[in-house]
């Protein structure tokens, strides 16, 4: 689940640098109901194995195993590889109308590379590791920007948990209510105490009180506004990242 929660980081990291360097294409993408997951979550979870010529992937590798070394293990050459992708191809995309042609187009892009375009790509990644604004476009765009999206997958994922234990939480009250003799008891399922006081109520239980209905809106109403509010956090990045979207797109 960690590994792909990663994917899905980086997959709407790519999906926001090809609003900046490829719009056309991702508003083509867009229109025809295909998303950046659909199309590239292959490249970026394999590594481009089984979607490169061997020789190209191993290329690669070295580049990523290089840039990743330079920044402590933090590289954004798989990003850089899915971009040259779709640059090298990016008219042929643009030239097809009809969605259901468009998708498999689009998956099988590296299986059709020709010798000289996997030239291209890879010396489109190279450039990015040997450059001088690699490094700076790591610290002031793609950081940023990784550090935001993670905080929305997370804050997404919380909120999931949350509605389905308001879920499961429901459907055993209802058991609960149908099957019960007339004693009451808390959602718990632990009888009152005398005075009307059950767990999960008040006083050091405070904790339990997410299984309440009201907690659990709360908490619910919390994680809304955590999300909006990481929304806002990249809505801030992508405007500050405009002048340095020209330098991410491949040569």
């Amino acid at each position: 689940a960690s590994q792909l929660h990663g994917v899905t980081i980086e997959l709407r990291l790519l999906s926001d640098l090809m609003s900046r360097s490829h719009g056309s294409l991702l508003a083509h993408l867009q229109s025809a109901g295909i998303s950046v997951e659909m199309a590239c979550s292959k490249w970026l979870m394999c590594l481009f194995v089984t979607v490169l010529p061997i020789e190209s992937t191993l290329r690669i590798w070295d580049l990523l195993l290089l840039d990743g070394a330079s920044k402590g293990g933090c590289s954004a050459v798989p990003l850089v590889g899915c971009l040259g992708l779709l640059q090298l191809h990016e008219a042929q995309l643009l030239a097809v109308p009809d969605a259901d042609s468009l998708l498999p187009e689009l998956i099988s892009l590296p299986s059709n590379l020709e010798s000289s375009q996997e030239e291209i790509l890879i010396e489109s990644v190279a450039k990015f590791v040997s450059s001088a604004y690699g490094t700076d476009l790591l610290q002031e765009l793609i950081e940023p920007l990784r550090a935001a999206h993670t905080r929305f997958v997370e804050a997404e994922m919380l909120l999931r948990e949350a509605e389905a234990k308001e879920e499961r939480s429901a459907e055993r009250d209802g058991h609960a209510s149908s099957s019960d003799s007339g004693q009451p008891r808390t959602l718990l399922g632990v009888p009152p105490r005398e005075g009307g006081a059950g767990v999960g109520s008040s006083g050091s239980f405070g904790a339990l009180a997410s299984h309440s209905g009201a907690a659990r809106y709360s908490l619910r109403r919390e994680l809304e506004a955590l999300r909006n509010a990481v929304l806002m956090d990249l809505r801030s990045v992508h405007m500050s990242s405009i002048s340095l979207m020209g330098a991410l797109r491949p040569s």
